[in-house]
């Protein structure tokens, strides 16, 4: 047995929007880049290189990078954290060394070595990396895909060896998004020839899947082209009559972009919701024209099981609060790929679910032109939000409420607690 050791957590941090690894031209969705410029590079824990510098003209500084020491013949336990607030997925792979992946998301996996994985804004891979290389430094790589690859950010962690000379990797650090080799959790499942997906990990400590289900949804995670009315007058300067440039897509939800309540309906639950809309409930009183705004919801009641079928028309990372849930499927139709597609595919027995041990995650990538379906107990009541972890897209609606058990399910608001709803100044 090699002994472990730990390290402190790395984190992959980028500041803007997302393009990757080349997949069918079919699959690509113009809309799914926000309008927020896109990154230079990509900092972990703070640190790097502003790998575009020299694109720009620039002299690149040479900041200090991340190091990371490691002990020859131990192996070590490394957190990766993606805390990407934009479009940018990122493939880290490390020089000369394989990766075992033990955790994602906080819940353990049996363990799995591949070569590289992919990861987006809000996922979280614990790995063991084994020190088992000749005394040297070697780059850790981060390269940026999606809307971080059209300026090609990359970015590069230094692992010493103790013993290894205090200074960089011979090899050279430049823009690699396709490293050979396994990879692991790849944004477009099916499409490379060695791959390893989140259905393929099995959950390391048996849990109680749903085999089930008390509640299904369809929901359909989409940049619309409509009028919304933050952006656009339907009147003065419409969506269709501005240039190209400033025709910037709604994120929305079933065609329905979030609205927050005027006050917390945990802690004010007798408070009016003006906003409040329901699936599968006609919400065209929503609705100014072709833009729909409301404070979307799943009703749940409390311990039921339930199954959540999420479709894109582009590429999402998916996240829940309150709750790890079981990815128990996913898969790539092709483009323009809608709810009834994914609901006729499934009826037709084309849609297998995996419903023992599977991973258990809270934030999962939604391919593009694909669905992945998850399941869970709702036991937690509450109202819990659920959104695309894109930044730009969970701000501008990409956003729907799960509410969980009733007023009786949750423990009474604490005397004193505060307050608050709509304000409007005195004319």
């Amino acid at each position: 047995m090699v002994p472990m050791t730990w390290i402190r957590p790395i984190m992959c941090w980028s500041c803007t929007t997302g393009f990757m690894r080349s997949p069918p031209a079919s699959l690509w969705d113009t809309n799914i880049v926000p309008l927020p410029g896109r990154p230079n590079t990509i900092l972990v824990n703070g640190r790097g290189r502003n790998s575009h510098a020299h694109h720009q003209g620039q002299e690149v500084a040479e900041t200090p990078f991340e190091v990371v020491r490691l002990s020859p013949g131990l192996r070590h336990r490394l957190r990766l954290v993606s805390a990407s607030s934009y479009v940018c997925p990122m493939i880290v792979s490390v020089d000369g060394h394989q990766l075992t992946v033990i955790a994602s998301d906080g819940a353990e996996v049996v363990p799995r070595t591949v070569d590289s994985l992919e990861l987006s804004s809000g996922e979280r891979f614990d790995i063991v990396l084994e020190a088992n290389q000749p005394i040297d430094n070697y780059w850790l790589r981060v390269n940026g895909l999606i809307g971080c690859a059209s300026r090609m950010a990359f970015q590069g962690v230094i692992l010493r060896y103790e013993g290894a000379p205090e200074e960089l990797p011979s090899s050279e650090l430049n823009y690699n998004p396709t490293p050979p080799g396994t990879v692991l959790n790849p944004l477009f499942p099916g499409r490379l020839p060695d791959e390893v997906t989140l259905q393929d990990l099995d959950c390391f400590t048996p849990s109680v899947l749903p085999q089930d289900i008390d509640r299904q949804f369809h929901l359909l995670l989409h940049m619309e082209a409509v009028n919304n009315t933050h952006m656009f007058n339907p009147e003065l300067y419409p969506y269709n009559a501005v240039s190209k440039e400033w025709q910037v897509s709604s994120p929305q939800i079933n065609h329905l972009s979030f609205k927050l309540p005027h006050s917390p309906p945990l802690s004010q639950p007798q408070a009016a919701m003006s906003s409040l809309c329901r699936y599968g409930e006609d919400v065209s009183a929503f609705c100014e024209g072709d833009f729909c705004q409301c404070s979307y919801t799943l009703e749940v009641g409390l311990g039921e099981a339930v199954e959540l079928v999420l479709v894109s028309a582009g590429l999402h990372p998916f996240h829940l609060h309150g709750y790890s849930f079981f990815v128990v499927a996913s898969g790539v139709l092709g483009s323009g790929t809608t709810v009834q597609d994914v609901i006729d595919l499934d009826a037709a027995g084309g849609i297998t679910r995996k419903l023992q041990d599977a991973p258990l995650k809270d934030t999962v990538m939604v391919p593009n032109g694909g669905y992945t379906i998850i399941r869970f107990t709702a036991d937690n009541p509450g109202w819990w939000i659920m959104h695309c972890h894109f930044m730009y897209h969970s701000e501008m609606g990409m956003a729907a409420l799960l509410h969980v058990g009733g007023e009786e399910d949750l423990p009474p608001v604490p005397q004193g607690f505060p307050s608050c709803g709509p304000f409007m100044p005195e004319p």
